[in-house]
C-alpha cells in the first residue's frame, strides 16, 4: 500500500509540475534517480515464494531476475517457471520498453509500469526498520553482515471477521526479516521473510546468485534499435505522450 501511494503521489507531482504545450514532442517526464548502486553494475537474483494453506501441499513459485545498470540506463530480465523471459529497458529514466526476449517487437511502457519496474531494483538495498546485527558470513566471497529487522507490522494485526463474511476472526503474524548486507557497497545479497495466519503461511527467500561491479557493459543492452515499437495495449497513455493537466474553466 505504501509503495502504491508513493507511486500515485509521484505521478501527480510530475503531472502538476510539468508545463508542456501541444507543440512539445519531446518527453517531459523523468523518473526518480536510481538507487545509489555502484555503476556499471550487473547482478542475477533468485526468488522463491512458498505458500501453504492448512494441510494442503505447499505451492512454490520460483522467479529469476537479472539487472544491468549503466548511468541512468536500466535493463531487467525476469523469468518465472514455464514462462518466457520478459525484458524491460529504461533509457535515461525517460522512456521504457518491454518485450519477450527474442521477439522483434517492443511495447512502449506506460508511466506507472515504468515506476513499478524502476523501484523493483531497490530490493538490492538494505530494508528499513529496526536492525539487530547477529553475525557475519561470506556470500560468494563477499563479506556480509547478518541482521534481523523488525517489521513495523510485526505485531498481530486483526484480520477480517464478522457474521457477514461468515469467517472467524484471524490475525497475521509477521516474522522478523533476516538480511545479509555486503558492507563494502551496502547492498543486500540475501533476504528471508515470512508471515502467517491460522489458515496459511507465506515464506519468501531471495538471494543474489551473481554480481559484478565496475566491469564494462555493452550499450546495445539498453537499445531497441531495429525493433518494431508498438503502443500500449492496455488502454493507458504512454509515458512520453502524457500532457500536463490544465485547470478546468470556471
Amino acid at each position: 500500500m505504501r509503495r502504491l501511494m508513493f507511486i500515485v503521489c509521484l505521478s501527480g507531482l510530475w503531472l502538476a509540475s510539468s508545463h508542456a504545450g501541444p507543440q512539445d514532442a519531446a518527453p517531459r517526464f523523468t523518473l526518480p534517480p536510481l538507487p545509489p548502486l555502484p555503476k556499471p553494475f550487473h547482478c542475477k537474483s533468485r526468488r522463491e515464494v512458498t505458500v501453504k494453506f492448512g494441510a494442503q501441499a505447499p505451492i512454490v513459485t520460483k522467479t529469476s531476475t537479472e539487472y544491468w545498470v549503466k548511468g541512468n540506463h536500466l535493463r531487467i530480465e525476469q523469468q518465472s517457471e514455464k514462462s518466457p523471459t520478459m525484458v524491460t529497458i529504461i533509457q535515461d529514466l525517460k522512456s521504457a520498453y518491454s518485450f519477450k526476449k527474442g521477439d522483434k517487437k517492443a511495447e512502449r511502457m506506460e508511466l506507472l509500469r515504468i515506476l513499478l519496474m524502476s523501484t523493483r531494483i531497490r530490493e538490492l538495498l538494505p530494508q528499513p526498520g529496526k536492525r539487530t546485527v547477529t553475525g557475519t558470513e561470506k556470500i560468494y566471497n563477499k563479506p556480509c553482515e547478518i541482521s534481523t529487522i523488525e517489521s513495523p507490522r510485526a505485531s498481530a494485526v486483526p484480520g477480517p471477521s464478522g457474521k457477514k463474511a461468515g469467517v472467524a476472526a484471524s490475525s497475521v503474524v509477521y516474522k522478523p526479516t533476516k538480511e545479509w548486507v555486503w558492507k563494502e557497497h551496502q547492498l543486500a545479497l540475501r533476504r528471508e521473510s515470512g508471515r502467517s495466519t491460522h489458515e496459511m503461511s507465506y515464506q519468501e527467500r531471495w538471494i543474489v546468485t551473481d554480481m559484478t561491479v565496475g566491469e564494462p557493459i555493452d550499450d546495445a543492452l539498453f537499445s531497441v534499435q531495429g525493433m518494431e515499437i508498438t503502443e500500449p495495449t492496455r488502454g493507458m497513455i504512454p509515458s512520453d505522450r502524457l500532457q500536463p493537466r490544465r485547470p478546468s474553466p470556471k
